[in-house]
């Protein structure tokens, strides 16, 4: 027994001296040179992207800070990012669990341009090419635990195609984001704390996106959805339960929405004012019950009733109620 208690104790001695030395060689500029040239390769290789930072610091146990990073496609400035911190625990993976316990990115800049309909500059990026072989390999046990991702001040300049109905802005600013993110198999949770930007031709001033989501495989949920501009005010609370036969709750209030910032989006629509809009929906697509309300000025519109939306030929019984409405207000 003392011989095997030796031998035990030897054993962490030596892990705690690996580790020890691996602490050291992690801070060394030899492997930080190394680690940087291998990253960048392997980065440039799957996208075939030109990338440059000006600095890496940190370790492989605890974190990761990069300096100055920027990436060119096609030969042209596509994102620079000041500066990205990365903090994690390698504990985690013994248990099958990504532990990213931070993600800032200072001041990124992304530069988005539109080729055609459905692709854009950065679809490369999107389309990653996994084989079956590499999708299983993945497994589904594993867990990815990132609590706090952080855009701080970030910008992007847009070219989208000239002939779309639909204007996107040309230029956003002053990105602020606050996202906590988990994993788990067939399990999404997404809990968006705040998300404010400025908007410019056409201009728009985002003041906060709020919003806690829920997704598995047969369910999905939008709960304390919050949305806040300038001129227009925006809750919801959106369930779905079973994707095949589909059962919604749905309740969302526009308390007001401004029409003209929606007109800056949508030329085409020539409506006008600030209306309060409540919609409600509930139950199976076969006999939905829904509720719309619309108030603007001193009119009121109401229609309630059934939808049979699950399939054609499609069926409704609705009945509405219109109260001083004055077409003038609104065109």
């Amino acid at each position: 027994m003392k011989r095997i208690g030796k031998y035990i104790s030897l054993f962490f001695l030596g892990l705690t001296v690996f580790i020890l030395v691996a602490g050291i060689f992690t801070q060394t500029p030899i492997f930080r040179s190394w680690l940087k040239n291998r990253a960048i390769a392997a980065l440039d290789a799957k996208f075939g992207s030109k990338t440059t930072l000006q600095s890496l610091e940190g370790n492989l146990f605890t974190y990761l800070q990069i300096e100055d990073l920027s990436i060119d496609l096609e030969n042209k400035p596509f994102v620079k990012i000041k500066r990205v911190l990365l903090r994690y625990s390698p504990l985690g993976l013994f248990f099958k669990r990504i532990v990213i316990r931070e993600i800032i990115l200072e001041s990124p800049e992304l530069n988005l341009v539109q080729r055609n309909e459905t692709t854009w500059n950065f679809s490369g990026f999107l389309n990653t090419g996994k084989t079956e072989t590499e999708t299983t390999a993945s497994g589904t046990d594993w867990r990815l635990v990132a609590p706090t991702i952080q855009v701080r001040t970030g910008t992007a300049n847009i070219q989208t195609l000239k002939n779309i109905s639909f204007r996107v802005p040309a230029k956003i600013r002053d990105f602020d984001l606050d996202l906590g993110v988990w994993l788990q198999k067939n399990q999404t949770k997404v809990s968006l704390q705040n998300l404010n930007f400025e908007a410019f031709d056409p201009d728009l001033s985002v003041r906060t996106i709020q919003s806690e989501i829920n997704l598995d495989s047969v369910n999905f949920q939008a709960k304390g959805v919050e949305i806040e501009t300038g001129g227009s005010k925006f809750s919801s609370n959106f369930d779905v339960k079973n994707f095949e036969n589909p059962v919604l709750n749905v309740l969302m209030k526009g308390h007001p929405i401004s029409l003209s910032e929606i007109r800056g989006a949508v030329p085409d629509l020539q409506l006008y004012g600030r209306p309060r809009i409540e919609i409600e929906a509930e139950g199976p697509l076969d006999a939905l019950k829904i509720r719309v309300f619309v108030e603007l000025g001193s009119g009121r519109v109401e229609v309630a009733g059934k939808l049979q939306a699950m399939r054609a030929p499609y069926a409704y019984d609705l009945a509405g109620k219109i109260s001083r409405l004055n077409l003038s207000e609104i065109t």
